[in-house]
């Protein structure tokens, strides 16, 4: 968990890192919007480049805060704080790219969208496929999510996961 934990601190502080060295090498107005055509409609001022670099440092708290409340409603270990962790790493690297994505167009003056070699659908797209992969090759990542008056059965058979919540007298199949 320590290892997450410092991955973690490293992608939520790398945007504002990186951003901070790219400042003085930006132009005085940057690409701040693009719309539906690919085309700048609205230029900035450099320092708007230290906005995205703040919405991950403060996704990455909330995100913090919500594996301390998920661990808080587990009774034994700490499944639900591992597996927010690791969504929170996840995103934490899409933001990364898109920092430096924008960080990219920015530096180069990007007026159409078109030109960059590669479109932004394609990072993002590409960057949630490749994690939904890995998350769903660890399959040890999944488990059973609810209140604390529920029970919970974990169990792996050879390559099957398969968990079972107890609600009540009646049994539901999670997973």
């Amino acid at each position: 968990m320590k290892t997450k934990k410092t991955v973690y601190y490293i992608l939520m502080y790398l945007p504002l890192a990186v951003v901070l060295l790219a400042l003085p090498q930006l132009p005085e107005k940057i690409p701040a919007h693009f719309g539906f055509d690919n085309q700048v409609d609205r230029w900035g001022s450099k320092y708007e480049a230290l906005l995205f670099p703040v919405i991950s440092l403060l996704m990455g708290y909330f995100l913090l805060g919500m594996a301390k409340l998920a661990a808080k409603k587990e009774r034994y270990g700490e499944n639900n704080k591992k597996v927010t962790m690791i969504m929170g790493i996840f995103v934490l690297i899409l933001f990364n790219a898109l920092n430096a994505y924008f960080l990219y167009t920015s530096l180069n003056k990007v007026e159409d969208l078109s030109s960059v070699s590669l479109d932004l659908y394609q990072l993002v797209f590409g960057i949630m496929g490749v994690l939904m992969i890995v998350t769903a090759y660890r399959r040890d990542f999944l488990y059973c999510w609810g209140s604390d008056d529920n029970r919970y059965l974990y169990c792996r058979e050879g390559d099957f996961l398969h968990c079972v919540c107890f609600r009540g007298m009646g049994n539901y199949d999670c997973g």
